[in-house]
């Protein structure tokens, strides 16, 4: 009898599932005790095809971290229905605050795997690549939320969306770091009303 042939699963599967299990070994193990191999054997496939579809482990790290933040960025200023509610400005951005410094903390894994690859990005010429890479998309993508909803949220016209991106996730993710370092000192309540003041001061 041959021997049954298996079909090569369509590349968007392949990626989905490297994504997945990638995701698991990062927020477990962080940046540096995570290898390519072992998320590939995890998800059913070779090392050639992590590599084949990422570049290596920055570019994994970088397409694990973006969905992430996409994730957390999307789901506190995409919310058009709290936005466009009605109700006062502050009022809007301290509930934006409120769902940003819950996103952050529920997993410090995250934060803590981040931390280290911005640290190696300081010596490593291909994970500071990748990192400003990301960096950018980053930077981009809360920008243009952020000109999305700039009506809804009263900024006026000459306003420097690109700056207030930058402040935004610099503090976002500094705070998420020092709550992962030292949880008691910046815990969830404390992060809540820094996001707060700075959104309310930054977006005016």
């Amino acid at each position: 009898m041959a021997s049954e042939v298996r079909a090569r699963p369509p590349r968007h599967e392949v990626r989905d599932r490297v994504l997945e299990h990638a995701a698991a070994a990062f927020l477990r193990d962080g940046y540096a005790g995570v290898k390519v191999i072992d998320i590939a054997t995890a998800a059913g496939f070779t090392k050639g095809a992590v590599y084949s579809n990422f570049g290596g482990k920055p570019g994994l790290f970088s397409a694990v971290w973006s969905e992430r933040f996409e994730a957390i960025a999307g789901f506190a200023l995409g919310r058009s229905a709290l936005i466009r509610s009605g109700r006062p400005r502050d009022e809007i951005l301290a509930e934006v605050a409120r769902e940003l410094a819950v996103r952050l903390t529920e997993a410090p894994g995250w934060a803590t795997a981040l931390g280290e690859f911005r640290l190696l990005a300081v010596r490593d010429p291909e994970v500071a690549r990748t990192y400003a890479e990301l960096s950018a998309r980053q930077l981009d993508g809360l920008a243009g939320q952020l000109r999305e909803h700039g009506d809804a949220i009263g900024l006026p016209r000459d306003f420097d969306h690109a700056v207030a991106a930058y402040l935004i996730l610099t503090a976002a993710t500094g705070l998420a770091l020092e709550h992962a370092a030292a949880p008691r000192v910046t815990d969830r309540g404390r992060i809540e009303h820094c996001l707060a003041e700075l959104l309310i001061k930054v977006l005016r």
